[in-house]
């Protein structure tokens, strides 16, 4: 479920936007951080380390416009 966040505008009116964060399943470790280097060269932060637990691997961007983007690997079910 999406969530509503309210902003201020220069002109103190306030306007609701959406925020979205989108997980995407990725092939390779490498492919996670391919797709987090290549958003924090075109703009994008980042606001954590990548996170291995063994069996996945996951790293995450926020884009322009503020919505987050996370990148998963999954090698194997956790035992």
């Amino acid at each position: 479920m999406p969530r509503y966040l309210v902003a201020i505008n220069l002109h103190d009116n306030y306007v609701p936007f959406v925020e979205g964060l989108l997980s995407l399943s990725c092939k390779s470790r490498e492919e996670v951080d391919g797709f987090v280097a290549k958003a924090i060269a075109a703009g994008g932060s980042t606001h954590d380390k990548p996170q291995d637990y063994g069996f996945m691997y996951t790293h995450s961007f926020v884009d322009l416009d503020g919505h987050g983007w996370g990148f998963i690997h999954m090698s194997a079910m956790p035992a």
